[in-house]
């Protein structure tokens, strides 16, 4: 299983609205999902994930919604921060 979202691996991909990772993702790289505007429903299945490079998720969707494990809302709310692109407007639940 994939264990990193490797840095750009889905920069500027404009028509990209919706992602879901794998339980084995760890990593998400620098600038992975930037610049994705229509990207609004990111569920993160894995309960390992250990670091969001800066600017992962700069300038998708403003209302973007994170799912995240049941558990883990807080810790991973730690991860997704300004420093990788995450704004107040979006939600992780």
């Amino acid at each position: 299983s994939t264990k990193a979202i490797g840095s750009r691996a889905f920069a500027e991909c404009k028509s990209l609205t919706s992602v879901s990772m794998g339980l084995g993702v760890q990593t998400i790289g620098k600038m992975a999902f930037h610049g994705d505007k229509k990207l609004k429903s990111i569920k993160i299945n894995s309960k390992k994930l250990k670091t969001v490079g800066v600017n992962g998720f700069k300038g998708i969707h403003n209302k973007a919604k994170f799912t995240v494990p049941k558990g883990k809302a807080s810790a991973y709310k730690k991860k997704l921060n300004s420093k990788t692109g995450v704004k107040r407007s979006m939600s992780i639940k």
